[in-house]
This record gives structure tokens, sequence and C-alpha cells, in this order.
């Protein structure tokens, strides 16, 4: 997740990052960038590889320019520097993408209504050339340059249509042959392989005239193009036939009836396989499928088919008929584009596809269903545990087979639920901790003793990108059941072991950074002890949680915490009377615990508790269900809510005082076994169940919550040198202090800022940010919500701020 903002000096500058509101509880998902409902979408262009650039107002006012990769995360490799009035046209010519529009800024700088960039982002033009209008449509001259189509002024000469080039010092330079048209707004343009351009406008005005022109290879009117089209022309495109297709607001083509839509010869005149579709004006896109289906989207209303603003026109000689296509749920579809794969990419003014939420941007399956199904399918059903990376997803259980294909016990996924490319490493018995680590590394803990023929002493350590197993110098004798890093990047580790390397440690030691055994930290606990979850504290100590009944001298039973120093909390005696089995840790140091007891801190509870952070009971005291005898995994968000997982059907969400939420409702049999958010405040599930929603879901589903809306803020002050990050609604909740760092190379390299501390809602660090210099702010964070035993999961986000000289050259400040 990346934005670029503008800082002032006097105000803090607040960047709300991620997405808003989500309507309907359901447990489908898949590519969908989730956009602001103000976020209207204005041009899409295919930038290769699945990848897609993006106009839109992404912040709800100005356009900007974003690219995302195939599984519709943002793409960070993309920079955020473009902003606009407008943008209307994109393409991507001899590998620079030239962009369109109105009021465009490249980093701060005005560049007027037309500028180039290299697919990283960066302005490769330099100079203001066009200016006080818009560039509506940009189509390739054949030769390096382009045709440039609008109303603007350039050279201080008005225009609507101009042959350009980029020279090499970063200014346009006309290029021969500039065609002479009136005064009329391009909209549209297509180069023709004999070299003619095709030419859609404004209407002139006479009757006699035409919003569609073709000009030769000279830039002269070609007469003996037929077409003659009373309304304005908005869209153009050749089909591989030959035919030329059509999109505007005209009623009449040669004299015919024709609203919005035709498909024409390549002398102008109709084509045998022209339709005159159902609607009223205007039609925005025309696009032709690779299997020669067309697709025609606009503002118009289908008056045979109520509200439609995307329809499917089939070749007449296939005898289909005219049809809805995903039926956006808006006023307006502007830009379609096919991906390599046939899946249409929408963008408009709507809130559904097909009756899914896929705000103002959605893709459309080549089978014509919305892509929003993660279903991940086994042989079992049955998964243990989970760890999120940027490309992907690591999930462990006990299955022999993932997404139709082998996997051994641990298999990646990419974040659409199909199978990453990376090894599956064959373990004999099931992983039971994921931590992520630095460098692309995971680390694993479970019930496994092999992978493959090879000894693997119930730790592994793999590479991210690759599955393929790394050197590592420990293992355990006995069940790894948490792993959880520690603020200096030790690593605790909890199971049921009783030496680590030979060396004795009962259910709990810890690992150095480098991962070798930290000799120093020996904490004694009786002989059965078994430690299955770990939370880290506020103040960087922690608590454990599992069956035991004393920790060194101190009788302490099932929970225990733990200082920073290693001394076991003296009056932190809850004692509950059965085991715990997942801990979650807030801000403000309570203590959320979940397992197998009925009764905490001398009262009753049934499966869950809220301690305070000096173990006395809190009010908090939810119900579950008949059925449930425990409770496996907690999640909190940032509004205070908690979500509940755990055997007998229990999936909830609870309001702060432990009452249910009337919002949820979501039905659920099975084992919710693990929770774990995602920074767009969707929510993993995994456990045994066959079904999520009355959706078949196998062990494993993504669900987005009945009202989600999950930002991050960023403020930064110069007065003060400081930069505030903070989480907001049901985004999830830290649960130790962020790290953050910057980067003056564009993430080649971070330094680390100094150490985040919390002001009311937001975490603070010092930051003197330079003027007219790109820093790239990280945050890494723990957030509260977790597979059961390792309390938390990882959060990362990029933020890229830039503080313009230019704000104060006024020497208003």
């Amino acid at each position: 997740m990346s934005i670029r903002c503008a800082l002032t000096a006097l105000l803090f500058a607040l960047c709300v990052l991620g997405p808003h509101d989500a309507d309907a509880q359901s447990a489908r998902d898949g590519w969908a960038p989730v956009l602001d409902a103000q976020a209207d979408v204005q041009a899409l262009l295919e930038a290769g590889d699945g990848r897609v650039y993006v106009a839109a107002r992404f912040d709800g006012t100005n356009a900007s320019l974003r690219r995302f990769l195939p599984d519709g995360r943002r793409d960070m490799g993309f920079a955020d520097r473009v902003s606009a009035f407008d943008i209307h046209a994109l393409a991507l010519i001899d590998g620079r993408l030239w962009v369109g529009g109105s009021g465009l800024l490249a980093g701060g700088a005005d560049r007027g209504d037309l500028l180039v960039l290299d697919t990283a982002g960066e302005a490769l033009s330099t100079e203001r050339a066009l200016s006080f209008g818009d560039v509506h449509a940009i189509e390739s001259d054949g030769e390096g340059g382009a045709w440039v189509g609008g109303a603007f002024f350039l050279d201080s000469e008005f225009a609507v249509l101009a042959r350009l080039e980029l020279a090499a010092n970063g200014s346009f330079q006309r290029r021969p042959l500039q065609p002479e048209l009136a005064f009329t707004t391009v909209f549209a343009l297509q180069r023709l392989p004999d070299g003619r351009l095709l030419v859609g406008r404004q209407h002139p005005g006479p009757p006699e005239a035409s919003a569609l022109v073709r000009l030769d290879a000279q830039g002269r009117f070609d007469a003996s193009f037929r077409a003659r089209l009373n309304g304005n022309v908005l869209d153009l495109r050749r089909t591989r036939t030959g035919d030329l297709l059509v999109g505007g607001s005209f009623t009449q083509v040669n004299g015919n009836p024709q609203t919005g839509y035709a498909r024409l010869k390549a002398d102008g005149s109709l084509s045998p396989d022209n339709v005159a579709l159902p609607i009223s004006c205007c039609v925005r896109r025309v696009l032709e499928r690779r299997d020669g289906e067309v697709l025609v989207a606009g503002s118009f209303g289908a008056t045979s088919s109520g509200a439609d603003r995307l329809l499917r026109v089939p070749l007449l000689r296939l005898n289909g008929s005219v049809a809805p296509f995903a039926r956006p749920s808006g006023p307006d579809v502007t830009d379609l584009i096919e991906l390599a794969d046939g899946s249409v990419v929408v963008g408009g003014v709507f809130d559904t596809l097909d009756g899914v939420e896929q705000r103002n941007l959605g893709r459309v399956l080549a089978d014509g269903t919305v892509d929003a199904e993660l279903r991940v399918l086994s042989d079992t059903g049955v998964f243990t545990t989970l760890a999120t990376f940027e490309d992907g997803l690591w999930l462990g259980g006990d299955m022999a087979q993932v997404a139709g294909s082998a996997a051994g016990r641990l298999v990646k996924l990419d974040h659409r639920g199909r199978r990453a490319p990376a090894q599956s490493p064959a373990l004999n018995r099931p992983p039971l901790a994921l931590l992520p680590l630095d460098n692309d590394r995971l680390l694993a803990g479970g019930d496994f003793t092999q992978v493959g023929a090879q000894v693997a002493s119930h730790l592994l350590l793999v590479e991210n990108s690759s599955g393929a197993r790394l050197p590592l110098s420990v293992g355990a004798d006995g069940t790894v059941h948490a792993l959880v890093r520690q603020a200096d990047g030790k690593i605790l580790v909890g199971g049921a072991f009783n030496a680590i390397n030979g060396v004795s440690r009962r259910a709990i030691a810890r690992l150095n950074a480098d991962l070798s055994l930290d000799t120093g930290f020996n904490l004694v606990m009786d002989t059965s002890a078994v430690v299955r979850a770990i939370a880290i504290t506020p103040d960087g100590g922690f608590v454990l949680g599992g069956s035991f009944s004393a920790l060194g001298i101190e009788s302490r039973q099932n929970l225990a915490k733990v200082r920073a120093d290693g001394v076991t909390q003296a009056l932190f005696t809850p004692n509950p009377n059965g085991r715990v089995d997942s801990l979650l840790v807030a801000p403000n140091g309570e203590v959320y615990v979940g397992g197998t007891f009925t009764s905490i801190g001398g009262q009753a509870r049934s499966r869950v508790a809220r301690l305070n952070a000096d173990g006395s009971l809190a009010s908090f005291a939810p119900s579950v269900h008949a059925g449930t005898t425990r409770v496996s995994a907690i999640a909190l968000q940032a509004d205070g809510r908690v979500l509940l997982g755990g055997n007998g059907g229990l999936l909830k969400r609870v309001e702060a005082s432990g009452a249910n939420d009337p919002a949820w409702s979501l039905a659920f049999t099975g084992s919710a076994d693990g929770l774990s958010f995602g920074s767009d405040g969707r929510l993993w599930v995994i456990g045994s169940f066959s079904s999520l929603g009355g959706v078949a879901r196998s062990g494993i589903a993504r669900i987005t919550p009945p009202d989600r809306h999950a930002p991050q803020a960023i403020a930064y002050s110069a007065a003060l040198s400081r930069v505030f990050w903070g989480v907001r609604g049901t985004a999830p909740e830290v649960a130790t202090a962020p790290r953050a760092s910057v980067s003056f190379n564009r993430g080649q390299s971070f330094t680390p800022l100094p150490a985040m501390v919390r002001q009311s809602s937001l975490w603070r660090s010092s930051l003197a940010l330079p003027l007219d210099t790109e820093v790239l702010l990280r945050i890494d964070a723990a957030h509260a919500a977790a597979p059961a035993g390792s309390g938390s999961s990882a959060l990362r986000t990029d933020v890229l701020l830039f503080q313009g000289s230019a704000l104060f050259a006024d020497g208003f400040e």
C-alpha cells in the first residue's frame, strides 16, 4: 500500500489509506481494489502481464494514476507522482506511458494537458506544451510519436489534433503533416494499418457534416469515407475483420436510426453485423473481445432491460442476442479493457458487478462471472496455521492436496487462492505456527520431524519466494505450538518440548535474531507444561498461555505474565481452570484470553475473557454457543470490537462490552481455529469446516465484514518534526508499538526512526522531512489477530511523502 502526500509546515497533512465501507457480508472475494464511492474511474490501460493502469479520483477529489498487480494489489513499483483535474487518455507507445487530461501535475510540477512517463511512473516530459484545455485521445502514429486529440492550446495556438514526438530533452516536438480540423473537440482516434487516421469528434453543427471523419496519410480529409453521424463520437475501435465500432451520442448513421452505437464497414457504410441497440444516450466505450463479441458501455439505460450500463453484442451471424453483461449497479461505465486471459476490467461509477461489491473498479472472468471467489480446495479441509506475505500466503495443515495439486502440509498460495510458484515442503506432520521473518524467510514450527527424507526437528526455515529449505541450526525434541518475535528481533518459542538442541528448555525458549539459541534466557516450568500461546505486551514483556501449574518458583495455572527482564509478574494470577489456547494483548495492555476454561480470576467465564493489564478480570463476558468447548482464536478491531473463533460453529463478532454485535450474522458450522486480518479489514478464517455463510469453503475462507471501513491515517507536522500513524474503524488493532523507518532511495535501503509511542489513538515518531525530496515511510506493525498460538500477524504500510518548497514560495506559512 502506498500513497503520496504533499505536506504543509503549518498543519497536519492527513492521508487516509485503505478501503471504505462494504455493503454486504460475504465469503466471496478476489480481484477487487477497494475504492471510495467518490473515486470514479476515468481511464484504464493494460500494462502487460495482467497489470492494469487505473486513472481515478482515488482521494475523491483530484484524479491520479496507479498501477495494480494481477491479484488486485497496488503495484509499489509504479510511483504515485501524477495528479490532475481529469485524466481522459492513456497509451503505451514504445515502452513509454502517455497521459492526457487537464491540469496535469508530475511531482508537483505543472505539465498542462499532456505528459509522458516511464514504466516506473517517473516523468520523461519536462515542458507544459499543451494547456488550457483537455486531451481526450492519444494514438500511436506508428513511428514513436503520437496523435493527440482534444481541445487545447499548443504553442499559443488553439488546436484539436496534433502529431507530436518526445525529444531527448523532454520537450514535445511537432511532427510534419499537422492536420487542420474545425474547432470541434476530438474525443477518439484510431490509426489504420495503411497510415490513415479515423477521428471521432464533437459534431460540427451543419446537418451535412459528420462527427466521424477519415484523414489520409498526409492529414487531408478522405472524401471516399461515407460515414455521416449526427452526434458526438466518443469512442472508436477497429475490429479484427476490419469493421469499425463507434460509440457516442448520435441518433442517426447515414440517415438510418441508430442510437449511441454502430458497426461500420471500412468505407463508412453500415456493416451487415450492425445491431440497433435498445438504449438511450450515451455510449462511452466499445470493445471487441477475442471471440468477436462486442461490449458496449456508457451512461445509457437499456430501454428493454432496465438500467443496464453494459451490454454484450454478439455477431449477428452467430444468432446471439443482446444481453446485459455483469450488471454494474451505478450511473456510468467509463472504460473497459480485456486482459490476455479473456477477463475484462470494468471502470466507472458503480457499487457492484453482478451483485458483488466491486466499487467503481472490478474484473469479470472470461466466462462472464465476477472474479469474486477465493476458494481453496483441499483433500481434507483442515488448516492449522497461516502467514501472509506481500506476494501471497502460506498455509499449514493436515492435507496432501491443495488447489488440485499435491501439497506437503505446507503450501503457498497467491492472494486469489491459486498455487504460487513455490515448493511445498513435504512435512510428515502438520505445522502449528508460522512466523514471517525479514529477508524473505518463513519460520515454521509444529508436530513434524521430517521434510521429505531429511530430519526437521519441529522447526523449519524456508525461503518465501521459492519454498526452498534454508539452513537452520536449532531444533526441538517436541511439538512447537507458538512462535512470536519480540521488538529486538529475538523469537519466543512455545510448545511441548524438553530441550532445544539438547539444551534443557521446558515448554518455552528464546532464539536470538540470528536463530541461534539464546542461552541467557531460561524460564523454568513444571515438567508437564505445554505452552500453546504467547503474546507480547506493550512494556516489552510477554504473556504465556497453555497447560501448566508453575513458572519458576511461582505457582501459575495455565496463564502467566513475564516482565521484559524475564521476571514473573507477581500480581498477575488469573489462574483459569482450563487450558489457554489463544492470547491477544491490546495496546493499552489488556489481555484477551481464549481456551477451554469456565472460570478465571475467580469468576465464571465461558471459554473467553478479558483481563486488565494487572491481571484483574474485566467485565467483558461474551456468550458462546452451547456446543463450543474451546475458543481458539481472537481478533481485535481498531474500533474495539472483538471477533471470536472456536469449535462448535463459533465465529462471531462482539461489541467492546462483550454484547453480541447485531450487524454480524454469518452462518457457520465447524471449527474456526485461526483468524487473521488483512490491512484492508477483510478477515481470513482457517480451521476445519466445509462451508461459511452458505458458501462452500474447505477449511479456509476470506470474508468481508458487513460494515468494512478500514482506513489507516498518516499525518506529518513540519513544525513538530513528527510523523503520526494509526488505524481506524474495522482495521486490525495494533498489538505492539509499530516500527517506522524511512528510505531516500525509493526502498533500496531503510533507516529506522526513533521508537514510536502512543499518543491518543495514533502512534508518533520524530521525522524532519526535507524539502523537494521523496521520502518512503515504512510502518511495520504486529496487529491483533492471528491463528491460535502466535497472537499477532504482520502489517506493512509504505507511504511516499513529498514536501515541496513551492508550497512556501509566496511566504505564507
